[in-house]
């Protein structure tokens, strides 16, 4: 409550309350003994503080503190500051992951029990019996699938963002 107090009396010192709080805070101060004692304070104090001058930086101020930053020597690129320890780790951890669904999959075949696929009147192509259901949801399927292919794109897109690969590419068409 008393902040609240002090922040009307010093509205009202500075004149930046309106006219309707000036008169509330005016009456207050002289029949509340707190907010008289508060605006002798307060008023006291910014009595104080008119008589000192704000120090001014001199002239030559902004043009020695260019002149600091501009001598100071530039900071490397933020591909100087990635270890390529961790990158090299975490795409270790994805393609291992890549590998393990790929293998599970491949477990999960029924090889036994293949459909036959007529691609002409004369051969026919054996396809696997796949049934994933057993132990996967479609969900989690599906959201694997999706993960595995933004993550290809994603590698897809960094090797071929790589300088040398570019210039390749450039030179040979």
């Amino acid at each position: 409550m008393s902040l609240m107090i002090e922040k009307r009396i010093w509205e009202y010192i500075d004149g930046s309350c309106s006219l309707q709080d000036a008169k509330d805070v005016a009456g207050l101060i002289q029949t509340d003994p707190e907010y008289a004692a508060l605006y002798q304070e307060l008023t006291a104090l910014n009595e104080s503080m008119e008589g000192f001058e704000l120090d001014e930086p001199s002239m030559s101020f902004n043009r020695n503190l260019m002149e600091k930053i501009s001598a100071e020597p530039v900071p490397g690129s933020l591909k100087s500051l990635i270890d390529k320890r961790i990158i090299n780790g975490i795409a270790g951890f994805f393609l291992v992951t890549i590998f393990a669904l790929v293998l599970i999959a491949i477990l999960k075949i029924d090889w036994s029990g293949a459909y036959t696929l007529s691609i002409t009147g004369s051969s026919t192509l054996k396809l696997p019996n796949l049934n994933l259901s057993s132990s996967t949801s479609n969900v989690l399927l599906t959201g694997l699938y999706f993960f595995d292919a933004i993550l290809g794109l994603y590698l897809l897109d960094m090797w071929l963002r790589r300088p040398e690969k570019i210039k390749k590419i450039i030179h040979n068409t």
